[in-house]
Formats: C-alpha cells, structure tokens, sequence
C-alpha cells in the first residue's frame, strides 16, 4: 500500500532554465507528493538558449522502467512531458497500459508560437495523440490543442466557439478533460478548460505582460496534478494554478531576468505548502 501519493514524471532534466523535472519535483515535493522522475534526456540548459549539451536517454529506459516493473511499483498517477522522439513515445506507452488505476495526465510537447519543434515531426504528432487518448486530462498550449485536433486558426483572434471545438475534438481521442494554456488575447493570458461530460468550456483570465518565460507550462501541469491528487476539483486546480503563475510572474518582473531563465516561482511555494 502506498501511503504518500506517488507520481511518475516523465520529462526531461535541463540544469538551467527552471523547467521541465527540475520545476515539478520541487512543486510535488511541496505539496506532500512523490516525484518518482524517468528523465528523456538531460540538458545542460532548456534549448532557448543559444548553445546547449543534450543527452539523449531513449536507450536507458526501458531498463528503467524494467527495474519498477520488477519491483511491482505502484503509482497514483503519471504525467508525461517532453518526449524526444517516436520510440520514447512508444516506451511510455507500454508502461501506461501496465499501469492499473494510475491518473494518467499528458502534457502533450510538440510545439508553441504556432510552430511545431524542430526535434519533431508528422509522424510523431500523431503517435502523441495514441499517447493522449489514455489520458484522463491532457494540457496542450494552444499551438498543441491545434496540432492534435487537425486545425490551423487565427490564434490571435480565437472566439469560444473555436476553442470549445478545439477542446471536443481532442476530448475525442479519450481525454475526459482538456486544459488549453496559454492562449494571448492583446493583454490577456487565458487557460480554457474542456469538460467532456458537460461539453462545456470554463476561462481563467490573467493579464498578460508580453514576456514568455521558460518553463511555465511545466509549472502549470505540475502544480495542476498535485492538487488534483490533494482532491480538488480539476477546475479549482487550475484556477489556483494560473494564480500561482501570475503572482510568480509578476515577482519575477522585478528582477529584470532574461526569460529563458524562467520564473521566480519558489517564493510563492510556501503558500501551497502542505
């Protein structure tokens, strides 16, 4: 029996730019949760940065993963970040259906600023969306939400019709519900949430400072998990979220700090604290 939750984050580890497992290991921690971390591959620093180290850890994980299975290991949920090409995909997939009466939450990395990554293509877009249809929650940015459901839009100028579409035609895959972040409107940041069941949309508005700084889409999904696992509501879960991100926006706002450096989010972790 597990006494503290437990959950496996899979992602990858960049030493600069307080992203990715370096961000949802202390945010878990915070909030009374295990982070149990498969790491895709590890980074000198996040890829913003003008030169970068990667190592790429594809060909470690299945023994990784090997060694859990072994040891009958357990987990309340996985949440699955970065992964860095089809076969990493296909690694976490195996492990997923193994996993019984485990939260699965995807935060499906393939793209942002209407762009997809460079590090990936046609083909692995759509294995994603076999990696999202055994999702219970998925949290693509707006340029994922658009990747996965087949659409090219005006993201600058996105109606709630467009997003409720949006949010159906990738709750379609499986996903009960689908959280679109980061979607700018002028001076308007707003994360939308899909709820499945009601086929209805809910917003959660905060201004908007024109900086986008590494690794808040790593805190969002992060912070969002552990307060579900504490038994809030997915809706109040993103509503603290987005709050917390704001607050840790503006408190970096200060500072005058280079945005791959990312957000000064730790002061604020003390009010999460359990």
């Amino acid at each position: 029996m597990i006494n503290q939750k437990r959950v496996v984050v899979i992602n990858d580890l960049s030493g600069l730019g307080k992203c990715s497992l370096t961000v949802s290991i202390s945010i878990l921690s915070a909030l009374n949760i295990q982070a149990c971390p498969i790491p895709t591959a590890i980074l000198s620093n996040q890829t913003q940065f003008n030169e970068y180290s990667f190592y790429d850890f594809t060909n470690n994980m299945k023994d990784y993963i090997n060694i859990w299975e072994k040891q009958k290991e357990k987990f309340n949920a996985i949440y699955t970040g970065f992964l860095g090409s089809y076969t990493q995909i296909d690694i976490i997939l195996e492990f997923i259906k193994k996993q019984k009466d485990t939260l699965i939450i995807v935060d499906p990395v393939m793209g942002d600023n209407g762009e997809i990554y460079e590090t990936y293509n046609k083909d692995m877009c759509n294995k994603m969306k076999e990696l999202v249809s055994l999702s219970y929650i998925v949290t693509p940015n707006i340029t994922e939400a658009c990747i996965l459901a087949g659409e090219k839009l005006d993201i600058e100028n996105l109606t709630n019709d467009d997003l409720k579409r949006l949010g159906k035609k990738i709750a379609n895959f499986g996903p009960k519900y689908v959280i679109i972040t980061g979607i700018i409107n002028k001076n308007k940041i707003i994360n939308v949430l899909y709820n499945k069941e009601e086929d209805e949309i809910y917003r959660v508005t905060t201004k908007f400072n024109n900086i986008s700084y590494s690794g808040t889409g790593d805190i969002f999904t992060s912070m969002l998990t552990a307060l579900i696992l504490n038994g809030n509501s997915v809706y109040k879960s993103m509503e603290i979220t987005t709050d917390f991100i704001y607050k840790a926006i503006q408190y970096t706002n200060k500072f005058n700090i280079n945005p791959n450096y990312g957000i000064c989010y730790e002061k604020f972790l003390r009010e999460v604290i359990i």
